[in-house]
């Protein structure tokens, strides 16, 4: 409650606290993107890939399904998928974009692998959520428990995602308004 003037500021510092650990996180990340950006590192990697997937005669889903893969392993150590978006956008745009593909497709791609995996996320904060759920109903139930019972579901999910996403890729439809996988 607000009685005087210097109650304002202790209130907006209390929610503050519990993003601290955000904040710590994010603020090296941040350098990283920063530095990754400026020195054009993400570009020269890119063209690196693509002349090495241009010599190896790949293109098209093999790509496709490689960043699907790539996203989806790294959601499995990071928590984040703004982190890890925040890691692979400045590759992968440039590279699907030197593809023939629409930026925003990059992002189908990533999204399609990140949302399947996170139940199996051990660095997930939904885990402890999760599994405090199933104690609920099966007290004596620890980690394995969780994964045994949710393991089926990521890779059924994963796998639907992905056959959604290559029959939506083959017929060219639109993955927005006026967006469609390969640019025109």
């Amino acid at each position: 409650m607000i009685k005087k003037q210097n109650d304002i500021p202790e209130l907006m510092v209390k929610p503050m606290k519990g993003m601290a650990g955000f904040i710590v996180l994010v603020f090296p990340l941040s350098q990283f993107v920063a530095l990754f950006s400026y020195s054009d590192m993400g570009k020269f990697i890119a063209l690196s890939i693509v002349s090495a997937l241009n010599k190896m005669g790949v293109s098209g889903l093999p790509v496709i399904i490689g960043l699907l893969f790539i996203s989806a392993l790294m959601s499995l150590f990071i928590a984040s998928g703004s982190a890890i978006w925040s890691m692979l956008a400045p590759v992968f745009i440039p590279l699907f974009m030197m593809l023939g593909y629409h930026p925003a497709f990059a992002q189908v791609v990533f999204r399609v692998a990140d949302s399947s995996v996170i139940p199996l996320s051990p660095v997930s904060p939904f885990v402890p959520l999760f599994l405090g759920f199933l104690q609920k109903y099966r007290p004596e139930a620890k980690l394995g428990t969780y994964y045994s019972l949710i393991l089926p579901y990521p890779i059924i999910i994963l796998i639907v995602w992905i056959l959604f996403l290559v029959v939506w890729y083959l017929l060219g439809l639109p993955i927005g308004p006026g967006i469609y996988p390969l640019m025109k």
